[in-house]
């Protein structure tokens, strides 16, 4: 978690050159904004990323809304671990989808994401890098299960 810190430390002792890049390809500008508030000491991103679908951002569902909105926008279902209980969807854990870029994703978040998703408070939302990870797999649209 403190890469920055670490690049910053090589670059003053001259060692590397860091170049930021802050354009996203991938995620359009309502998703980049999200995951850009999970690390606000960092450089803000632009989205590059100008299609719009019709259900374009990032979006709260709860529990009795799952299966209809699976079944409307066929998003991919990301948990944290196998223990999450995902409705019985198919589901991918967060960790295995790093690289990885797709149209839609449904999150399950933990009770910590859950907390972060009410207050908007850093410290409450746990495993940071994760949630970044879930977010910005999507180019079109983020949704979270929020009971």
């Amino acid at each position: 978690m403190n890469i920055a810190g670490w690049i910053n430390e090589k670059q003053k002792s001259g060692l590397i050159t860091v170049e930021e890049r802050t354009d996203c390809y991938r995620s359009n500008q309502v998703i980049c904004d999200f995951a850009d508030a999970l690390f606000p000491h960092l450089p803000k991103t632009k989205s590059r990323n100008n299609q719009t679908t019709g259900h374009d951002g990032v979006f709260k569902i709860k529990n009795h809304e799952v299966q209809d909105y699976f079944k409307k926008h066929k998003p991919i279902v990301l948990r944290y671990d196998r223990k999450t209980d995902t409705m019985n969807l198919p589901a991918i854990n967060i960790g295995m989808t790093k690289g990885r870029t797709y149209e839609r994703v449904l999150i399950f978040p933990t009770k910590k994401m859950k907390d972060y998703l009410q207050t908007n408070n850093l410290s409450q939302a746990g495993d940071l890098a994760k949630l970044y990870v879930a977010v910005t797999r999507a180019k079109h649209s983020v949704c979270f299960v929020i009971d």
